[in-house]
């Protein structure tokens, strides 16, 4: 991970050394990363190529311009941004467990039913993220706060 976290710094440095002339494309070099990722998704598979297009999204989007900086601005996505570590930290072991259960037991499920299976996986990931966020998360992050004292501002 030490490779993402100087990219990130240099994509910072890139935008914060950058004229005012080049937020004029980065709408279209955001538009044009997320095609290039989506399309990388279904080929190449997380190779050098698609971390570079996820490194020229970040410097576009740094400009905070056009509208992939619209969408990803929106209620909707700034809430799942919020829910992300704790959906992050609980949606594997369910998922096995989902799977487990269609496949271990012999049983055939209906194409349905495994849709079924699968929607109350995703529905009860976001729910437990969300009480996650809100009951463990936020208010260990108010107590980090208060014990810090005045050296971090609160959010």
């Amino acid at each position: 991970m030490i490779a993402c976290f100087i990219t990130g710094i240099a994509i910072f440095r890139l935008w914060e050394m950058a004229p005012e002339s080049a937020a004029r494309p980065a709408s279209w070099m955001a538009a044009i990363a997320v095609a290039c990722i989506l399309i990388s998704a279904q080929t190449y598979r997380g190779t050098v190529l698609m971390d570079l297009f996820f490194a020229v999204l970040l410097y576009a989007l740094a400009f905070q311009r056009g509208i992939v900086s619209k969408v990803l601005s929106s209620r909707i996505a700034v809430f799942l941004g919020k829910i992300s570590f704790p959906l992050y930290l609980t949606h594997v072991v369910p998922i096995f467990w989902v799977r487990y259960q269609l496949l271990s037991n012999g049983t055939v499920f209906t194409a349905h039913q495994r849709s079924a299976a699968l929607l109350g996986w995703f529905v009860g990931c976001m729910v437990l993220a969300t009480l996650l966020h809100y009951f463990v998360e936020k208010p260990a992050h108010a107590l980090g706060r208060q014990w810090a004292g005045a050296r971090i501002p609160s959010q």
